[in-house]
């Protein structure tokens, strides 16, 4: 992209209401034109999956670096079909859902340079449920207790560095 988007230029309002189909909605500018936060969800879905399944069929389509390079290329991967700003990091903090906030831009590099690529292990995804993941990080951050989120990783946690 060459061109700045509108989620790349302006004061944090500005920002944020450039990653939406309009100020105020509650919909992200998405790649397929749809204005409906529901039924962009299943969209999402669909060709999250779809491009998953890709990427098992030929993981070489992105190189395993395990650093922050590596996660934006995979998120580009995935969400390429959907989202413009597909494997960019955002410019505003975000939040999805029931109202949980993702990490904030600005600390995006800092846990993924001291994660995997340096310690020789991998995450096993596969192994839980993407709703435990979820409930463990909202204990995390709302009640200050890490047990759960340390679990994850417990049940996760690999020595082969490929995953």
């Amino acid at each position: 992209m060459s061109a700045q988007q509108p989620w790349q230029s302006g004061d944090h309002r500005t920002r944020w209401d450039g990653y939406l189909i309009a100020p105020g909605s509650a919909v992200l500018r998405n790649r397929l034109g749809i204005a409906d936060v529901d039924t962009l969800r299943v969209a999402e879905n669909d060709l999250l999956e779809v491009r998953l399944a890709e990427l098992r069929e030929h993981p070489e389509s992105v190189a395993r670096t395990y650093d922050l390079e590596h996660l934006k290329a995979l998120h580009r991967h995935l969400f390429q079909d959907v989202y413009d700003w597909a494997g960019e990091l955002r410019t505003v903090g975000l939040a999805k859902g029931g109202g949980e906030s993702f990490i904030p831009p600005l600390d995006i590099s800092r846990p993924v340079a001291q994660l995997l690529a340096e310690s020789g292990h991998g995450l096993e995804w596969r192994r839980i449920e993407m709703g435990q993941l979820h409930t463990a990080c909202h204990i995390a951050r709302n009640e200050n207790d890490p047990a759960p989120l340390t679990e994850i990783f417990r049940i996760t946690l690999t020595d082969m560095p490929g995953y």
